[in-house]
């Protein structure tokens, strides 16, 4: 990311970062420009405790699932995932009302509005467990299947 938004990959032939103007739905104008100019920006209190305690106790039994999955296999491997380490559980909103339900609230439907556009839809969702105490540091990956995509180390 630059001052005026995200590099363009040599191949990239076609898209181009366009600025947020707004107006928004629930981001500010501030972090609107953060996210134009550094990909991110934190989103205080954006949970009450009680329903981010209710998120994580739909999340973590799907979790533990893959963990054992995980287990199973050999090494405890399967690409970037290691048991006890890092794990990657999948469509969960296939699985769950709640985390369905919560998918579509106005948070996160006001969120893609102000920073995607209204036009969205959901194809992927996973919840990725950095489990702590891990000697090994997240690896490097690339979160999408294009070379443009951004690569992540955290």
């Amino acid at each position: 990311m630059s001052a005026t938004g995200p590099q363009a990959d040599e191949l990239n032939t076609s898209f181009s970062w366009a600025e947020h103007i707004g107006p928004y739905r629930a981001v500010t104008p501030a972090q609107a420009r953060q996210y134009d100019q550094q990909g991110f920006f934190v989103l205080e209190d954006a949970l009450a405790p009680a329903e981010r305690e209710r998120l994580v106790e739909a999340i973590d039994p799907l979790e533990a699932r893959q963990e054992e999955a995980l287990r199973a296999m050999e090494g405890g491997r399967f690409f970037i995932a290691r048991a006890d380490e890092i794990t990657f559980t999948t469509h969960l909103v296939e699985r769950s009302a709640l985390l369905r339900r919560f998918t579509s609230s106005s948070l996160l439907v006001d969120l893609c509005a102000d920073l995607i556009g209204p036009d969205v839809r959901l194809y992927w969702d996973q919840a990725v467990y950095k489990k702590p105490g891990t000697e090994s540091p997240f690896p490097w990956h690339q979160d999408n299947g294009t070379r443009s995509s951004s690569l992540s180390s955290t």
